[in-house]
């Protein structure tokens, strides 16, 4: 599209190029060599060009008066507000689904709409243009006296063919549908009772607790427990919002204090038949806290300042301690990474503990740093009787000292970016009270490991890239 003023251009063959855009709208007539009808042209000329002069004027009347009726319509379409899903309310995915792909079709309807009222206006401006660049001709003395200038009906017709059409009657009848399923989708159970819902869920768990951890693993019933919460900003969750904020107010330091006397009054309404069942709504709530904790305050559940250890894979099996009955099991120059994780008992406690780092709720944490431990000391068990032990055999206890080494070779084998990360976490929420005895003896190791990482960081010796000593 051109902007230049005829003023620019030297010729009629220039403004011609110039304006290729609008070419296939303008016709010429030309007289022949017939010198007797010169005067019939000219007045023909004359008269051609006031009504195409007329009828241009009127036309930029019509476009102004378009472009403002397109613009109402453009401002009333981009004002509509779409709702978005502000979580996910019915129970089963697919139904949640359902409601964001509408979502979904939805704005997609209006950005297309949207975007053709724009081009509408668009196309009505550049006609403003096209029509300004005519008359500039038919003002200058560049158009030849022997050609008549015209311009085709089709030139007035201020329609756009609207290319998404198409795709917004497919997406409109996709709405339909969907609107149709969604209506039909029972609401979830925690809206018609929530009591009832919860203790359901407390059932769940009881098939699946661990009566000597007082632990259940997370379950995919869960979630929905935390869409009944938090779905659409719903009363019941502000008392825990204002627990989280007060405790962030004060760095957390006192959450593992008062969280279980927190929980422990949100579960005064539900009837528990026995002391059981109240732990598992401890738990529920517990995970739930967290949960909503590291969504709004992740940045907490990074500590500020902590060491480098990345010395610890250059750590051999002669620089560590190892029980007495496995002395042996791997040679004294090898690295204590490569010969632990070749023993399956010991990969397997190595991984659990990277899971252990994983996890920000220290809870689960300490579920699978008490796993790994008990792969610690099946793995320790086997190598010292060089067999698979039976159940007799694992009976036996490993002594705190030989646990600990082995844990700490066990550290060395993982690749947990920094075990003091997973501390922090430990420390700072877990619940300082309602820990199994078997998690209190977890979080202790856990504890000993890092002072013992601690320790060594001010003794360590770069040898070379490979190699580190102790010094004392």
């Amino acid at each position: 599209m051109s902007h230049t003023s005829s003023g620019s251009l030297i010729t009629f063959d220039d403004w011609r190029e110039q304006n290729k855009e609008i070419a296939d709208f303008l016709e010429f007539f030309s007289f022949g060599q017939n010198q007797s009808q010169i005067k019939v042209f000219m007045n023909k000329r004359i008269r051609m060009h006031r009504r195409l002069t007329e009828d241009l004027s009127s036309f930029l009347g019509s476009i102004d008066k378009k472009i403002k009726e397109i613009r109402k319509l453009l401002d009333t379409e981009e004002s509509v507000e779409i709702p978005k899903p502000t979580g996910f309310i019915f129970d089963k995915q697919t139904d949640n689904d359902k409601l964001r792909i509408q979502t979904f079709l939805r704005v997609s309807v209006k950005e297309r709409k949207v975007q053709y009222l724009k081009d509408h206006i668009s196309h009505c401006c550049n006609k403003k243009v096209y029509v300004n660049n005519i008359r500039s001709i038919l003002f200058s003395n560049m158009l030849p006296q022997s050609i008549i200038l015209n311009v085709t009906p089709s030139f007035f017709d201020l329609d756009l063919k609207n290319q998404y059409n198409i795709e917004i009657l497919r997406m409109q009848v996709k709405i339909k549908s969907y609107f149709h399923d969604i209506v039909n989708i029972p609401n979830p159970s925690w809206i018609s009772s929530f009591s009832a819902f919860f203790m359901n869920l407390v059932s769940i768990a009881l098939s699946k607790i661990n009566t000597e951890l007082f632990y259940f693993e997370s379950f995919p019933e869960e979630i929905l427990f935390s869409r009944s919460i938090f779905y659409g900003n719903r009363r019941i969750s502000h008392p825990i919002d204002d627990f989280i904020a007060r405790c962030a107010k004060g760095s957390f330091i006192d959450f593992g204090d008062r969280i279980i006397e927190f929980c422990s009054a949100l579960l005064k309404d539900f009837c528990f038949r026995n002391p059981q069942e109240q732990s598992i709504g401890l738990l529920l709530y517990y995970r739930l806290i967290m949960d909503r904790t590291y969504e709004i305050y992740s940045h907490v559940f990074i500590p500020s300042e902590y060491n480098n250890y990345s010395f610890l894979d250059k750590i051999r099996i002669k620089q560590v301690t190892l029980p007495k009955d496995l002395n042996g099991f791997a040679e004294s120059d090898e690295y204590v990474r490569a010969s632990f994780l070749r023993e399956d008992s010991f990969r397997k406690a190595s991984g659990l503990l990277e899971m252990a780092y994983l996890f920000y709720n220290p809870v689960d944490s300490l579920y699978q740093i008490h796993c790994a431990m008990g792969y610690i000391h099946r793995g320790s068990i086997s190598k010292s009787l060089g067999r698979e032990p039976s159940q007799d055999d694992l009976k036996q206890i490993l002594g705190f000292d030989d646990l600990f080494s082995m844990f700490f070779c066990v550290l060395i084998s993982s690749d947990i970016p920094n075990i003091e990360h997973l501390h922090y976490v430990v420390s700072l929420f877990a619940p300082r009270t309602c820990l199994s005895p078997m998690f209190e003896y977890a979080k202790a190791n856990l504890e000993a490991l890092v002072l013992h990482c601690k320790r060594l960081n001010k003794t360590i010796k770069i040898v070379s890239h490979d190699s580190v000593e102790f010094v004392d």
